[in-house]
C-alpha cells in the first residue's frame, strides 16, 4: 500500500514539476514550485531520501519566500539569510553523494529563485534540475527521473520562447533606444 501512495506523489510531483515551468509570470512559477516541492517532498520522504526530502522542503519554501523579493523592501535579506539551511540540511540528513547532487540542487534553485529576471531565473533553475537528475538517479526515483526529464524539456522550451520574444522585442526598437 505505501508503494501506491510513494508512486501517486512521485508522478503527482510530475504533473506539477510539468506544469510550474510553463508559467510565464515570475509569481505564478514560484507558487507552482511550491506545490511541486510539497509532493516531491511527500514522495522523497515515504521512499527514505531524507536528503531530497528535507531539500524539497527549503526549495518550496525558499520559493514561496521569493515571492515578495523586489516589492517588499530589504525582503532579500531574509531570502538569502535562508542560504544558511543548505549546509545544515546537508550535514544533519547526510546520505553520501545522493545529498551532494540534492544541496547542489538547492543551491542553483535559490539562486535562480533570487532573480528578478524570469530569464535568469530560468537558467538557475534548469542548473537545479541538472543536479536533481543526479539525486534522483542515485535514490532510484523513477518518478524524479521522468519529473526531471519533462521539466527540463519545458523548461528549455520556455527559456528559448523567451529568449526568442526578447530578440524580436530588441530588434524592433529603434537604434536609438538600444
Amino acid at each position: 500500500m505505501q508503494t501506491i501512495w510513494i508512486d501517486l506523489l512521485g508522478y503527482g510531483g510530475v504533473l506539477a514539476n510539468l506544469t510550474w515551468p510553463m508559467m510565464r509570470s515570475r509569481r505564478l512559477l514560484l507558487a507552482g514550485q511550491g506545490v511541486a516541492c510539497a509532493l516531491m517532498l511527500m514522495h522523497f520522504t515515504l521512499l527514505g531520501a531524507k536528503t531530497g526530502a528535507a531539500i524539497m522542503a527549503v526549495v518550496g519554501t525558499q520559493a514561496l519566500l521569493a515571492i515578495p523579493l523586489g516589492t517588499v523592501k530589504g525582503f532579500k535579506w531574509v531570502y538569502l539569510a535562508s542560504l544558511c539551511l543548505i549546509p545544515w540540511v546537508a550535514w544533519s540528513t547526510w546520505q553520501g553523494l545522493p545529498s551532494v547532487f540534492s544541496s547542489l540542487a538547492l543551491v542553483c534553485a535559490c539562486l535562480g529563485n533570487f532573480q528578478l529576471d524570469i530569464f535568469k531565473q530560468r537558467i538557475g533553475l534548469i542548473l537545479a534540475i541538472c543536479a536533481w537528475y543526479g539525486h534522483n538517479a542515485l535514490v532510484w526515483s523513477v518518478p524524479g527521473l521522468l519529473s526531471n526529464t519533462l521539466g527540463m524539456m519545458v523548461s528549455l522550451m520556455m527559456l528559448r520562447r523567451l529568449y526568442l520574444e526578447r530578440l524580436k522585442l530588441k530588434h524592433s526598437l529603434p537604434a536609438s533606444a538600444l
